[in-house]
């Protein structure tokens, strides 16, 4: 028997189940998100690893009459899902009345009408099935289109977000989603509004642009899952044409015997285009045996997906640097917050599952991760504290602030910032190394890719970053690796194929940074 994951758990101990379903578990989801397609039910992993599993379930319940399908034309033809009355009387019937107002649940709320709200609504959405994937997620409310504050005129409509998480923890997360159909204008406006409702003055206030990207179809860019399937119904015809022939075919002799078979209209010219497309990358691959292993490759494989991701890296920095560059330029109070450690995030959708755990480090257990990564890293972790954000004091007694970190009272700070994705954080970054006089007591941690390190290095003024290498008290570690134990190392600037080790010397008492073994990429 399958065991429960945390979210399952706290779900049935927060609403009082004895025990909880599949279905009733996909409904519920369902009625957060108000529509879901079956990629995002695989992306909260609450049904195994493969999209397959996924699918499966979600047809499972349009079978039952709890959802409905639509197709989304202007998107690739997207297919997603929402509740029917049916499914929504069996939510009524498992779950209290009390637990749904604490779930702030709108039972009136129906998707959108047009084709561009649709699609909107379900990329929003991506932010939450994100932070429902994380290990120790719990149930919390998902409010979309959420008023950001109250107004005393009955003519004026207050702005609102797109979707609202209120963590477990007391955090709250304002999601806007950017499908690269505003202008900068428009998205000056709306950092604007959120300065006007006082959102950044709170530090337990969090806003996070997350940007999505038109994704162009092809053969190669179709989800492993689709060719998964292509690929299955052309072994299936294959078989049958080898059992016909009595003879084992290749796949020139294949390919000659579908085109005079009367089988051949049971294909459709884009299912026949995408096979030979398939063999035309897999050359190797000329028997129905190597077609059945190289099906059984696609079931499992992400190489699409990263293929696709590093392609749309290179559109998320171009967007960023226009549209989202100049969000501190003349905004004083905006400036001022960022100086406060109060951070404001561009973060595309595809990558949520790098930066949520920086993003939401209560809800993630950063604090816990990240002392196991440091003390696997040599640090000694007894005495050092998790704070959020960081006051680090300099030696000539000039305050500076940080994203976050760990302090200790004998060997400083460690301070951690994503200037990667965190628009405050070189604004912070660079006051830090204008103002400050470096001090050994404290080590800047900046979570980054590899191919971002060359960009940072241009964004801080030369000067800066002589003195800052020069100091080695700045180091980094890659963004695409988790902070579990092993699979992440931290990196000098000036020797990215070496270790960091950490050194608390009780003589000094100062932590030594030193360079540790080799490092294989």
């Amino acid at each position: 028997m399958k065991s429960l994951s945390f979210f399952e758990k706290s779900l049935c101990d927060n609403a009082r189940l004895f025990s909880l379903s599949k279905i009733q578990l996909d409904l519920f989801l369902l009625l957060q998100t108000n529509t879901l397609t079956y990629s995002q039910l695989f992306a909260t992993r609450l049904h195994g690893n493969t999209e397959a599993s996924a699918r499966l379930a979600i047809k499972r319940l349009e079978k039952y009459g709890y959802v409905q399908s639509k197709i989304l034309p202007s998107c690739n033809q997207t297919k997603y899902y929402c509740l029917t009355p049916k499914g929504r009387n069996l939510l009524k019937n498992f779950l209290t009345d009390d637990y749904l107002n604490a779930m702030h649940v709108d039972w009136e709320r129906r998707p959108p009408s047009g084709n561009q709200q649709i699609l909107h609504r379900i990329r929003t959405n991506d932010f939450y099935v994100q932070y429902i994937s994380a290990p120790m997620s719990q149930p919390a409310p998902w409010l979309l289109e959420s008023a950001l504050s109250s107004t005393d005129s009955a003519s004026e409509m207050p702005p609102r977000c797109d979707g609202m998480l209120l963590s477990p923890s007391g955090s709250r997360y304002y999601i806007e989603q950017d499908n690269s159909t505003q202008s900068e204008t428009i998205l000056l406006k709306k950092v604007n509004q959120y300065a006007k409702c006082d959102i950044f003055s709170n530090p337990h206030n969090t806003l996070v642009f997350c940007l999505a990207f038109h994704e162009k179809s092809s053969f190669a860019d179709k989800p492993s899952f689709s060719i998964y399937k292509i690929l299955l119904r052309f072994i299936k015809l294959w078989t049958i044409l080898e059992e016909d022939y009595g003879m084992e075919l290749d796949y020139e002799q294949f390919m000659q015997a579908l085109n005079t078979s009367s089988l051949s209209r049971t294909i459709s010219a884009g299912d026949l285009q995408t096979f030979r497309g398939l063999h035309l990358k897999h050359p190797d691959v000329d028997t129905l045996g190597d077609t059945v292993q190289l099906k059984r490759r696609y079931l499992h494989d992400t190489e699409h997906s990263e293929t696709k991701g590093r392609a749309l890296d290179l559109v998320f920095q171009k967007r960023l640097k226009s549209h989202f560059s100049r969000f501190y330029d003349n905004n004083t109070n905006l400036y001022m917050n960022a100086l406060q450690g109060i951070s404001l995030f561009a973060v595309p959708n595809h990558r949520l599952s790098f930066y949520l755990p920086h993003i939401m480090p209560n809800e993630h257990m950063f604090s816990e991760l990240f002392l196991d990564r440091l003390l696997h890293s040599g640090l000694n972790i007894d005495g050092w504290v998790y704070q959020r954000p960081l006051a680090f004091t300099c030696s000539d007694q000039t305050p500076f602030y940080f994203r976050h970190g760990f302090l200790h009272p004998v060997y400083g700070a460690i301070a951690v910032e994503l200037p990667v994705v965190d628009l405050s954080a070189t604004v912070r970054l660079m006051h830090y190394f204008k103002n400050a006089v470096l001090d050994s007591s404290l080590t800047l941690v900046l979570v980054l890719s590899r191919d971002a390190i060359s960009q940072f290095k241009k964004t801080i003024n030369d000067s800066y970053s002589t003195k800052l290498l020069k100091s080695r008290s700045v180091i980094w570690m890659d963004v695409g690796h988790s902070l579990d134990i092993g699979s992440s190392s931290f990196h000098f600037f000036d020797s990215v194929s070496s270790d960091v080790l950490f050194e608390c010397d009780e003589f000094d008492e100062k932590l030594h940074l030193v360079k540790g073994g080799a490092h294989e990429d």
